[in-house]
């Protein structure tokens, strides 16, 4: 039986189905803060789980799909459905999915951030473009990605430029309003962070957001944007020392580049508090 035709339908009918995992030998479940629930009252054998995979692999990838390892992650859109990333693992010889819908309403940052103060403060050094870099660091990765959507959103929706996102799976779909929003990602998009960071180059960007960096690896690869005139923002769930020394490395006499400082808390579902340094 072809489940993926039913997945589809479930994700076009349930449009706050945010999250399902599918196992093997279980029915489908979604999951949200508050816990699972059954998604679907069909219980998928290891077969139906493996061709779902094998059935989004190929809609992701038409033409000349990559090769599926035994792990791995793709996103895929589904016409009038939405856009989604797909991880998968496996485990004793079976596949296990989750499938998680790209969101694409952006939060309001005055309903995210606790100190309407410093989200202004950081809004005004955001827009006026001036070029240089800010670091962004905390325990989450969501937190991070929503804070600082949140807070490029802001900035789209008053400044006229170019915003560049890169990061290793879109978390926001960003539309375009006064500036025009160009995002890409690992693997769907380009093979490594490397790559995508150097892609900045081809739109000259005012702003560029490079998200979830690995501050004990990656950092070195950013560092052909500091000598650019653009504004980057660098988020990292590694400890603010350790980001803030390896960038320091990179910039060398050039310390006063670094604009800002930013640690961000997740607080509560959708809030965090923020801390200027």
């Amino acid at each position: 039986m072809d489940h993926r035709q039913d997945i589809e339908k479930l994700l076009a009918t349930n449009r706050d189905l945010s999250e399902l995992v599918i196992a093997p030998n279980a029915p489908p479940v979604s999951r949200t803060i508050a816990g699972c629930k059954l998604a679907m009252n069909v219980v998928f054998s290891p077969a139906d789980v493996k061709q779902v995979l094998q059935r989004l692999h190929r809609a992701a990838f038409p033409a000349n799909a990559p090769e599926r390892g035994a792990s791995g992650s793709f996103c895929l859109g589904i016409q009038d459905v939405g856009r989604f990333r797909v991880t998968y693992m496996t485990q004793r010889g079976s596949q296990v999915l989750r499938i998680v819908r790209v969101p694409l309403d952006i939060p309001a940052l005055d309903s995210v951030c606790e100190d309407a103060d410093l989200a202004a403060q950081l809004t005004a050094l955001v827009s006026s473009f001036e070029p240089g870099v800010i670091l962004f660091h905390g325990p989450s990765s969501a937190a991070n990605s929503m804070f600082i959507y949140a807070l490029l959103d802001e900035v789209n929706k008053s400044q006229r430029g170019i915003i560049y996102i890169m990061e290793r799976a879109l978390s926001y779909l960003m539309s375009h309003h006064e500036c025009i929003a160009v995002q890409t990602e690992l693997i769907t998009d380009v093979q490594t962070m490397e790559q995508g960071i150097a892609n900045a180059f081809l739109f000259d960007p005012d702003i560029a957001y490079i998200g979830d960096l690995h501050a004990t690896d990656e950092v070195p690869s950013f560092g052909v944007l500091l000598d650019a005139p653009v504004l980057t923002l660098v988020s990292s769930h590694n400890s603010g020392h350790q980001l803030r020394d390896r960038v320091a490395g990179v910039l060398g006499d050039e310390q006063s580049r670094i604009k800002a400082e930013v640690s961000i808390t997740p607080v509560e579902a959708g809030k965090v508090r923020i801390k200027l340094a």
